[in-house]
């Protein structure tokens, strides 16, 4: 569980200020028991990838202290309740907590992933192209401030999950700044977000077939708790964006506003590449 602490919102963060969210134990337990049946309601349990959860809890506990603004609270409160009832939009805080209490439990049950559950081959491989993709994209993107951050939170991942997400966001990199990358030198290959892709996925159906049950669960909980959260935001963005009609968008961005790479889901999952192209590291 994460010690009771503090914590800035990310730089990625639209609309970020330097107001400081505490990690509230009682809270975070509290909300994540309150919102167990949506949890269970949820139907697609997926992963939102490349989204960092716990950055999503604190953009969800932002919007919660905006709503409970006195002038915010107050437009709010003239819609009917049919259309949004004010127990709807009291859920966000609740579920934001509890998306920060299953961040930290999936961290705490992953935490001690046996190195012997991957095989020598696929780490040495997907070590190899995230060093090689790491070296070209902080060498031509040096100055790049949105992509210095992004390349900061990739290196700074540990264990083997987070090696197979930090290699899609360098595939999600390497799209969206395909151009310059190409001008990398010796050390660019052009099948390397293809490749990260591939080795993700290797890492991800490795660990899958060995996986503990309890961080499995935990795992599943964290998407479900994130799921909730998402939707349980999107009707009060749409509201509130109509509602605030000359900032709605800056107040209520969507949550996928804080991903720190812009490609989206689907150059993530790499639709659209040349039909031609060949892994060199196979």
């Amino acid at each position: 569980m994460l010690a009771r602490g503090s914590v800035r919102y990310a730089r990625a963060m639209p609309d970020t200020r330097e107001e400081e969210v505490r990690y509230d134990a009682e809270a975070a337990e509290r909300g994540f028991r309150d919102t167990t049946a949506l949890r269970a309601a949820v139907r697609d349990p997926s992963a939102p990838r490349g989204l960092d959860l716990q950055q999503a809890a604190l953009f969800g506990l932002r919007i919660a202290r905006q709503l409970a603004e006195p002038a915010v609270k107050a437009r709010f409160d003239r819609l009917p309740d049919d259309l949004l009832s004010p127990s709807a939009r009291n859920t966000i805080g609740p579920a934001a907590w509890a998306l920060w209490y299953a961040v930290a439990r999936r961290a705490s049950a992953t935490a001690g992933e046996s190195s012997a559950r991957l095989s020598e081959a696929t780490l040495q491989r997907a070590s190899a192209i995230k060093a090689r993709m790491m070296k070209v994209a902080e060498y031509v993107l040096d100055g790049d401030a949105r992509a210095a951050t992004e390349l900061a939170s990739i290196r700074a991942g540990a264990g083997h999950a987070d090696l197979a997400e930090d290699l899609t966001r360098l595939a999600a990199l390497y799209r969206e700044h395909a151009a310059r990358l190409a001008e990398g030198g010796v050390h660019y290959r052009r099948t390397d977000a293809r490749s990260a892709r591939d080795a993700a996925a290797a890492i991800l159906a490795e660990l899958n077939d060995d996986e503990p049950s309890e961080a499995r669960i935990a795992r599943e909980d964290a998407f479900r708790a994130f799921r909730v959260l998402e939707q349980t935001y999107e009707p009060v963005r749409l509201f509130g964006r109509a509602l605030f009609a000359h900032d709605g968008e800056e107040r209520f961005p969507t949550i996928y506003s804080i991903r720190p790479a812009r490609g989206s889901r689907t150059s993530e999952e790499g639709e659209g590449e040349e039909e031609g192209e060949q892994d060199e590291d196979k």
